[in-house]
C-alpha cells in the first residue's frame, strides 16, 4: 500500500471518530436543559476513552506519513489543527459531563469519571546530523514551536526529549 493510500485511509478513519465526537458534543448541547436525556448522554460518553485512544493512534500514524511528504511543515500545521479541534471537542464534552452529573449530583454513587488524556506528540530525535536538521526543525517548529496552546516550559521539555548527543549537551548548558 502506498503512503498516499495510507494517508487517505487514516484521514477517513480519523474523520469518522471526529464526527462521532462532534455528534456527541452537539447532543450534549441540545440536551443541556433536558434531564430526561442525561442518562443517554452518560451512556454515550462511555465511548470517549476508546475514541480518544483510536484517534491518537491514527493521528500519530498520519503525522508520521505526512512528515515525509513534500511541504511537510505546512501539512503538519494542518494536522495539528485537526488534533487541536478534536481535543477541544473532548474538553467540551467533559465539561458538560461534569456539569450534568457532578455539579448537579445526577451521577450515582461510585460511578467512574471520564478521563481523557491529551495526546502525546511523537517527534523524531535529532542527533546533530546537519543533513537531518531542516526536516527536524520544520516538524518541531510546526508541531511545537508554533503551537500557541503550549507554554514555553512545555516546548522546552519537548525540545529536550527529542535531542540526543551533542545538541542535547549544548542545550543543557544554556542558562
Amino acid at each position: 500500500m502506498t503512503d498516499a493510500s495510507k494517508i487517505t485511509r487514516n484521514k477517513a478513519a480519523r474523520q469518522v471518530i471526529l464526527d462521532n465526537v462532534l455528534q456527541l458534543n452537539l447532543f450534549a448541547a441540545e440536551t443541556r436543559d433536558k434531564p430526561e436525556s442525561y442518562l443517554q448522554f452518560k451512556f454515550r460518553c462511555k465511548n470517549l476513552v476508546k475514541w480518544e485512544n483510536e484517534f491518537e493512534r491514527i493521528h500519530s500514524n498520519k503525522v508520521s506519513l505526512v512528515s515525509t511528504q513534500e511541504g511537510a511543515p505546512e501539512l503538519l500545521i494542518a494536522e495539528q489543527k485537526i488534533n487541536n479541534r478534536f481535543l477541544q471537542e473532548l474538553s467540551e464534552i467533559q465539561a458538560r459531563y461534569h456539569e450534568m452529573f457532578e455539579l448537579h449530583e445526577y451521577e450515582a454513587q461510585g460511578a467512574q469519571q471520564i478521563n481523557v488524556n491529551l495526546s502525546k506528540i511523537n517527534l523524531t530525535c535529532f542527533n546533530g546530523d546537519v543533513r537531518q536538521f531542516p526536516t527536524f526543525f520544520g516538524i518541531f517548529d510546526a508541531l511545537i514551536n508554533k503551537n500557541d496552546s503550549l507554554v514555553n516550559t512545555k516546548k522546552f521539555h519537548y525540545l529536550l526529549s527529542v535531542l540526543k548527543g551533542e545538541p542535547l549537551a549544548l542545550v543543557k548548558c544554556t542558562p
